[in-house]
C-alpha cells in the first residue's frame, strides 16, 4: 500500500509504505485489527487505504473482520497470475484519486 499523508495512525510522517503479506493464508486477528483501525484513521484525515493482490481467502478474512466496512468498494485488488498487474492498476488508481483531491 502506499500513503501520501501523515499517518493519523502511527503519529509520523510515512511517504510511502508496502505491506507485503504475499503468500499468507491467515493473517490473524490482531493484523486484522490494526489493518481495520489503521483504514479508520486514514479514512478520517480524508485518506485512504488501497490493498493490492489480495486472495478469495485473504478477502473472506477481511470481510469477517470489517475491513472491507471501511473500504471503498474498489479500494481491494484481487491478484490474478500476471505479476505485477494487480498492484499496477491499483497504483494507476490511486495516482488519479490523488489527483482528484489536489
Amino acid at each position: 500500500m502506499t500513503l501520501t499523508k501523515p499517518c493519523p495512525f502511527c503519529q509520523h510522517q510515512i511517504e510511502g509504505d508496502d505491506l507485503d503479506a504475499f503468500g499468507r493464508t491467515d493473517l490473524g486477528t490482531t493484523f486484522m485489527d490494526v489493518l481495520h483501525r489503521y483504514a479508520t484513521a486514514l479514512a478520517a484525515a480524508d485518506s485512504k487505504l488501497v490493498l493490492a493482490s489480495v486472495s478469495d481467502r485473504v478477502l473472506e478474512q477481511l470481510r469477517i473482520a470489517g475491513v472491507t466496512d471501511v473500504l471503498d468498494a474498489d479500494d481491494h485488488y484481487l491478484g490474478d497470475e500476471r505479476i505485477g498487474a494487480t498492484l499496477r492498476r491499483a497504483h494507476d488508481d490511486a495516482a488519479v484519486w490523488v489527483a482528484s483531491r489536489r
